[in-house]
């Protein structure tokens, strides 16, 4: 829906509400609190972001970006004009789109030696700004265009622009040389700065009436430049243009060195912000890792990673690059030091080479798994003698473990350098002051230029430019003025006027005791990811093949779906499938927390992970091992690792101003300290000492990473609890919002009863009823038409004709249906197929039975009465909810009767129980009830409840998406499992697993309050104890380093408790 902007106000699409005096382009709305009103457009340093401006964290704005949703990209049709065509990218969408650009190359590149201004008309230009390549403010000096004369070469490519590339230049947005330039009405016009008095609209001088912004009639939002680029700029935007034509996102892993706490990732967070088209980065303090989807076509991911390392200081490297759709596997893949790859086949591509001593050639081969499986891609290698290499004998150490030991490699220098600094200062040895001040200026220089380098090295990246005051900044200063006061100190020593003692031990003990809580706190990180550990420890590195009537022993990572695997007694099950020969028992306790082997017979679906008790076993692979059960939920913790829950937003914010807070405190702590010194008299030397010391005890004391660790620590840890439990939480917000929970609304079939139906009552209208009837319903997943498939199957078998169907489609909430010949063949609830007052339905429905039924051009051909149970443990969870005062509901497209049945048998009253339902109303009863307008529900509150829906079918999708938390079990759709916040992967056990959901939340939110306490509490009394307020107790400077150790050790002890639940 297009709205368009007037000057003096901005409409909302499908609202009648205006926000005044806020002109932009209404066809990309963007909400804005209650007013709805459009916010695209405007630009200042507090909201300098894609489509905007980009901060370069010193100069206000960047770069703009090249991205879908910004300057000529998807809002191109509010450019009048602008082709209808234009795709969301922003980019060409059509094969012709980029031959006239190629023609237009060619033009420009024949006379780009002709050093004349282009003349094409002019522009129009959003509002958007940037600065140049320095930080600085680009300004394009004014010319008079029609005191230039151009020549006949020019004047070609002029008219080559008008007459072709109208609609073309129009929606490309692109940077050239460094200037953000938008190419629109045939003009590339560099994007003005955001100065410092944020201005909108363009102007050479970045200065003009802001009244009369959006003069121009032709546009409200567009603005005329007085002087258009020369051809050179528009050659370098073709380029860019031509490389972004039909641009592919991507995904990005990229390892960051140095971040030491969840206050490093928010930096990196940041830097990652002003990168063009950089979208849905996540940072993982726990793996030292950042995650994010970029455009190919805009930048590339090394550009990335020095981008980021130069912001920050971090040391940032690609770890690894997957395509959005995830369809491109990696195999490595030794060969010879001469080869030729100009014989690969397709969807075979090189993506990088190696050259080691033992293996010559190590090859990372990319493949397109829809075009070619792994063995083949193997294969053919072979011409060149090539073998496959496994991927744990390529795999690097995690960069996790990296930093963990890089640290304990610093650390240990350090604790080596300062036990010296620390005996010359403390012990009782004869008096050599210059010889022991010597050896310990050196290996104080030591601790500060090696040891300590990588806090000065991220203070100075976060001061100059991000402009952050953090905490590296803070000990980076403390331990610097202390180095240096004790140099000037040991000088005047040497000189033979000494002022005082020099304390090269505050400086060198600082580092190392800050070292050491470094060193702690990143190993309880690693540790706390050790359960992701054990999930990838389930995959089998090699499987038994069975294949041209023998067995092979082949690399796990090699099996092709439909193989055929050989399991033996006591061994895991490689990867998911079905039993095709033999009869077992399975322990699937290492995914579901089930101790209890289950019975597997043929037929019967195993899961990777898992282990085979009995019986040697035959599965056909279903699932690939980068596709398989273990490789999802290995996937789903690793992204809850860089999740975010809301509550954590409040622990940034306080983090953000915790430093600065405390060096305004340290200061005045000096200034206190020089007063009391003047007021009492003391000599001047002495006060400033003592006030100096106090001021660097203030700033090294404090520690903001218990208020940073009190949060991630304990979700990450409850993820882990929660997941050897067999409840994965797919959503990390849940991990917050499950304990608020106040009604809990279910699926029936197969949620609250074990969805293994049965029929026992067929009611055939016609011969073919069985045949018809199985035909129709034999590719469908649903419990209920599985059932009837299973009973109908022995009595369709019997026909000899075959029924010809046409496509059979499902229509969701009702049934399935298709044509046989001209005539519509259907089966499904009996409501749809109107036989609600049918004799054999009516019957059924006095029983309580759950019914389906099929009809041909609305007759009736069979009805079916089918019963299920409970499944164990239901009664007991609507106990337990109800003693926790939380309202429960059954919704199902089952019968009502039917529906009432349940409802009655699990004492659930009969105004909770809703038959009937489609997916659309199962999502409005769930609003309703958010909402408290159930006339049922229990709450009368103005606040909305938070609701819980468990399902696990398709007709579920809405709800569970539409509920505060949805959760679905493992025997659910995979349709339904992506949209889930929860999963469930005991579905014999759901009483168990919502226990669990419950407490987890409920235990995680305790234990992260207790810690925002105790972080409190330890910096408001270190900071008075290091300041001097009580008289009788302090803390010399050089412990101040152990605030780190002694803060974040109870966060992390308390997060482990978590265990315990």
């Amino acid at each position: 829906m297009m709205v368009h902007a007037t000057p003096d106000r901005c409409c909302s699409p499908g609202s009648s509400k205006v926000k005044p005096n806020h002109p932009c382009d209404c066809s990309k709305a963007v909400t804005n609190g209650d007013e709805e009103a459009c916010t695209i457009g405007k630009c200042n340093e507090d909201m300098c972001t894609v489509g905007k401006c980009i901060p370069d964290g010193v100069n206000g704005c960047q770069r703009a970006a090249l991205l879908k949703s910004t300057c000529c990209g998807s809002q191109a049709n509010s450019i009048p004009g602008s082709s209808s065509e234009t795709h969301d990218s922003g980019f060409l969408t059509d094969s012709s789109d980029v031959i006239l650009l190629k023609e237009l190359k060619s033009i420009i590149q024949e006379h780009s030696t002709h050093h004349h201004q282009y003349t094409g008309p002019h522009s129009g230009l959003r509002k958007r700004t940037t600065r140049n390549n320095h930080g600085n403010p680009h300004d394009d000096d004014s010319h008079d265009l029609r005191s230039h004369r151009t020549t006949s070469a020019t004047s070609v490519a002029c008219s080559v622009v008008n007459s072709l590339f109208t609609r073309v230049l129009q929606r490309l947005t692109v940077f050239a040389k460094g200037h953000c330039c938008c190419v629109a009405n045939q003009t590339v016009v560099p994007i003005p700065v955001c100065s410092t008095s944020h201005s909108h609209g363009y102007s050479p001088t970045n200065s003009y009436d802001h009244k009369n912004e959006y003069s121009h009639k032709s546009h409200p939002y567009v603005k005329t430049p007085s002087s258009p680029k020369p051809p050179e700029i528009i050659q370098t935007s073709i380029d860019l243009a031509e490389r972004g034509a039909g641009v592919e996102r991507r995904k990005m892993i990229m390892s960051v060195e140095g971040m030491d706490c969840p206050s490093c990732a928010a930096r990196v967070t940041k830097a990652l912000d002003t990168i063009p088209s950089v979208t849905q980065s996540k940072v993982n303090t726990f793996a030292a890792e950042a995650t994010l989807m970029y455009d190919m076509g805009t930048i590339s991911p090394d550009e990335i990673a020095q981008r980021v390392t130069g912001l920050t200081g971090f040391t940032c490297k690609l770890q690894q690059e997957l395509r959005e759709e995830d369809l491109v596997k990696t195999l490595w893949i030794s060969v010879p030091i001469k080869w030729d790859d100009s014989e690969l086949p397709n969807g075979v591509a090189i993506k990088s080479r190696k050259l080691t001593k033992n293996k010559g050639n190590l090859l990372e081969v990319q493949y397109d798994s829809t075009t070619i499986q792994p063995r083949d891609v193997v294969a053919a290698f072979e011409l060149w003698d090539g073998e496959y290499v496994p991927l744990e004998q390529v795999r690097e150490p995690s960069q996790a473990s990296k930093e963990l030991w890089r640290l304990l490699r610093r650390t240990a220098l350090s604790v080596i350098a300062t036990i010296p600094i620390l005996i010359f200062a403390w012990a009782p040895l004869p008096k050599h002051p210059i010889l022991y001040g010597s050896i310990s200026l050196a290996l104080a220089t030591f601790v500060q230029v090696y040891v300590a380098l990588p806090l000065y090295r991220s203070s100075f990246h976060s001061l100059f430019l991000q402009r952050i005051i953090d905490m590296d900044l803070l000990v980076a200063g403390s331990t610097s003025i202390a180095y240096a006061y004790s140099i000037i100190s040991f000088g005047f020593l040497v000189a033979g006027k000494p002022i005082d003692e020099s304390f090269f031990e505050t400086s060198s003990l600082l580092v190392t005791l800050i070292m050491v809580g470094d060193l702690v706190s990143a190993f309880a990180r690693r540790r706390t990811t050790s359960a992701l550990d054990a999930v990838d420890a389930l995959q089998v590195q090699m499987v038994t093949l069975v294949e041209n009537g023998g067995v092979r022993t082949i690399p796990a990572e090699l099996i092709h779906v439909g193989d055929i695997l050989q399991v033996s007694p006591d061994s895991i099950i490689p990867t998911d499938g079905v039993l095709r020969n033999g009869a077992t028992q399975v322990d699937e306790s290492s995914l579901t927390g089930e101790s209890v082997p289950v019975e597997k017979q043929r037929g019967s679906t195993v899961i990777a992970g898992t282990l085979n008790l009995s019986g040697s076993i035959e599965i056909t692979v279903s699932r690939s091992l980068s596709e398989n059960t273990v490789a999802g939920i290995s996937r789903l913790m690793h992204d809850a690792q860089g999740s975010r829950i809301p509550i954590q937003d409040l622990a940034d914010k306080v983090a953000a101003y915790f430093a600065p807070a405390i060096l305004v405190l340290g200061l005045v702590t000096f200034l206190v300290w020089i007063l009391i010194g003047v007021v009492v008299k003391i000599k001047m030397e002495k006060a400033g000492i003592r006030a100096l010391m106090k001021m660097i005890t203030v700033l090294v004391v404090s520690c903001p990473c218990a208020i940073s660790l009190c949060v991630p620590m304990v979700v990450v840890i409850a993820v882990s609890v929660a997941a050897k439990k067999g409840v994965l939480f797919k959503s990390i917000e849940s991990v917050q919002y499950a304990k608020d929970t106040t009604a809990v609304l279910f699926d029936k079939t197969g949620t609250l009863t074990e969805g293994n139906l049965s029929v026992v009552e067929f009611y055939p209208f016609t011969n073919d009823a069985a045949s018809l009837t199985y035909h129709l319903t034999k590719t469908s997943t649903h419990p209920v038409a599985k059932a009837v498939t299973d009973h109908v199957h022995s009595l369709a078998s019997s026909f000899a004709t075959v029924p010809t169907l046409g496509a059979i489609t499902s229509v969701a909430g009702q049934g399935l249906e298709t044509k046989f010949g001209e005539r519509m063949l259907r089966g499904g609830n009996c409501r749809w197929l109107n036989l609600g007052e049918h004799p054999s339905v009516r019957e059924l429905r006095q029983k309580s039975r759950t019914i389906f039924a099929v009809t041909l051009d609305g007759e009736p051909v069979a009805v079916f009465g089918l019963i299920d149970k409970l499944r164990p443990g239901a009664e007991e969870l609507i106990r337990w909810l109800a003693q926790k005062r939380v309202d429960v509901y059954i919704l199902s497209g089952d019968e009502p009767s039917a529906v009432e049945s349940v409802a009655t048998q699990l004492g659930i009253q009969a105004d909770h129980a809703v038959g009937g339902c489609t997916p659309k109303s199962k999502a409005d009863f769930v609003r309703t009830i958010q909402e408290n307008r159930h006339p049922a529900s229990t709450r009368r509150s103005k606040r909305m409840a938070s609701v819980m829906f468990i399902g696990d079918g398709t007709n579920d999708i809405v709800a569970l998406t539409q509920a505060d938390t949805g959760v679905s079990i493992s025997s659910g759709t995979d349709v339904a499992i992506s949209a889930a916040d929860v999963i469930m992967l005991n579905p014999a056990n759901i009483h168990k697993s919502v226990k669990t959901i419950f407490r987890v939340s409920e235990s995680a939110f305790r234990r992260i309050v207790w810690n925002f306490t105790w972080s409190f509490v330890y910096n408001l009394f270190a900071i008075l104890l290091a300041a001097g307020a009580f008289v009788k107790f302090s803390i010399r400077p050089e412990y101040a380093g152990l605030g780190e150790m002694v803060s974040i050790v109870p966060v992390i002890l308390v997060a482990w408790t978590m265990v315990l639940i």
